[in-house]
């Protein structure tokens, strides 16, 4: 399974400063329905949470994910960002997954050395 970043999206991440910890998050919305194949994709940026057990090598570095959701995933996938609709991408091969590829950036927990 491949995970690529455009140039775009790496630039909007960067624009965020959005590029550390980053964390592809499957929200299965559990508190609505408790189908997971009903959920959605999140980037989540400096994500130091732990429901993660899987690691995916990109070209922007390491993202962390939850294995079990690898199975709503392609073979190829790309995150791009589309400056028109002011939102990031997921597509494979089979197409779009996600339109609106929601980003979370949680507050940096690094503290800067005195």
């Amino acid at each position: 399974m491949e995970l690529t970043f455009t140039e775009a999206a790496v630039s909007a991440l960067s624009e965020r400063h959005a590029v550390n910890q980053l964390s592809l998050f499957y929200d299965a919305g559990t508190e609505v329905c408790a189908c997971a194949n009903s959920g959605v994709f999140r980037l989540i940026a400096n994500d130091n949470n732990d429901p993660y057990d899987t690691i995916i090598d990109t070209n922007l570095g390491q993202v962390k994910a939850q294995g079990w959701a690898m199975i709503y995933l392609d073979a190829h996938n790309v995150i791009d960002y589309s400056s028109d609709r002011h939102s990031f991408v997921l597509k494979s091969e089979r197409g779009f997954l996600n339109l609106n590829l929601s980003l979370k950036v949680l507050p940096n927990e690094t503290v800067a050395s005195k």
